[in-house]
């Protein structure tokens, strides 16, 4: 299982001292975003599971931009 991925980029400094910036980074972050189990979709594979309650796995996914001047 997937938990958590972020992968992020920072720009190079004369690239971002050009625009105005001392520092630039692009990120990309999921949470979630797969899992191999033999428990039918889209259940949790790490909940207990009971015949009464069943709860659907979030997918999450981020996209940001961290900057300073």
């Amino acid at each position: 299982r997937a938990k958590n991925i972020q992968l992020s980029y920072t720009l190079p400094v004369a690239l971002s001292s050009k625009i105005g910036m001392s520092r630039a980074q692009i990120y990309v972050s999921g949470m979630n975003l797969f899992e191999v189990t033999k428990i039918r979709k889209p259940l949790d594979p790490e909940t207990i599971q009971t015949p009464t309650i069943e709860y659907p796995m979030q997918r999450i996914g981020t996209v940001g931009i961290n900057v300073s001047f």
